[in-house]
């Protein structure tokens, strides 16, 4: 199914979307991440991508990967242990080493779907998909995760899927955390902006704060 992703391989966009959302549903992903928080993402990386599309010439095609991609960034999750992911106090060190291999999990995924059905050429987007799952804990500043890229070194999906995520943790309830206002994550998003997410998508997302209250009235 998700071969049929990355090779472009669609009868439709609400097709494919139903798809995705099947893949999540069968392997779980959601069990510290709700089925909203990912449609979320999807659409804050959206908002962002839209507004920087002329800065970084991506097309409508890719803006459309990119929504249809970001809500599989944390599919490696299925190897983390649930009591790991819904821990409401601080984790170990061990679980935390334990919590970041979800990435490069994640990555082993799609490598091996791609193995298994015998693809010898470069995929459909098959980039965009890695980078995104890889990537999206990486930090401005080099001191991210799982290979401390830093700046421009990160891919421009990743960096974008990373300033929605946040932003959606921020402001959802979790396990070890209540929800927070739209102010006060805004104001946690800029003082990331100075040395965690890129600084350009932040201002994106915080001068539109319009377009952020629509998207949670119609994904609540």
């Amino acid at each position: 199914v998700i071969a049929q992703i990355v090779t472009g391989n669609r009868d439709g966009g609400d097709e494919l979307q139903s798809t995705i959302s099947a893949i999540l549903k069968l392997n779980n992903v959601n069990r510290s991440e709700s089925p909203l928080h990912l449609k979320r993402v999807a659409q804050y990386s959206r908002l962002i991508a839209v507004h920087c599309a002329d800065t970084y010439d991506l097309s409508e095609e890719w803006i459309e990967h990119l929504i249809l991609f970001a809500p599989l960034h944390d599919i490696g999750k299925i190897f983390v242990p649930e009591d790991i992911l819904m821990k409401p106090g601080k984790l170990t060190e061990s679980e935390y080493e334990l919590m970041k291999t979800h990435t490069l999990k994640g990555r082993e995924i799609i490598d091996h779907m791609i193995s298994s059905f015998g693809y010898k050429e470069p995929l459909h987007y098959t980039s965009l998909l890695r980078n995104i799952i890889t990537h999206h804990h990486e930090t401005i500043d080099g001191r991210g995760y799982p290979f401390g890229l830093q700046g421009d070194e990160i891919p421009v999906e990743a960096r974008i899927v990373a300033v929605a995520d946040v932003l959606d943790a921020l402001l959802t309830k979790r396990a070890y955390k209540e929800a927070w206002s739209i102010d006060k994550s805004l104001t946690t998003l800029r003082s990331l902006a100075q040395d965690k997410l890129d600084p350009e998508f932040v201002r994106i997302i915080c001068t539109n704060k319009d377009a952020l209250q629509q998207i949670r009235a119609i994904t609540q």
